[in-house]
């Protein structure tokens, strides 16, 4: 948790409250696998890293329509607590 928690920091100047494992996907097509956290976090949203170019908080049912259908799958299954795998 440790590494999530310096990369929340490093990147949006928030702190890390809690955060546990939801899921982890591997993706064979680029070779990638992604390790998914479900997390709680406070403080002011400050964009620090060149990685993100905006953020801002959304409620699940209001989220931007250029997000990708595979992020919405992402987001909705760490936000379903059953999604443990």
């Amino acid at each position: 948790n440790e590494a999530v928690r310096r990369e929340l920091r490093e990147e949006t100047g928030l702190e890390l409250e809690s955060a546990e494992l939801a899921f982890v996907r591997a993706l064979p097509r680029s070779s990638r696998v992604e390790i998914i956290y479900r997390c709680r976090a406070h403080g002011a949203l400050s964009l620090q890293g060149y990685e993100i170019k905006s953020g801002d908080w959304f409620r699940p049912d209001e989220l931007p329509a250029e997000l990708s259908a595979d992020q919405r799958l992402i987001i909705k299954r760490a936000l379903d607590k059953n999604s443990d795998e």
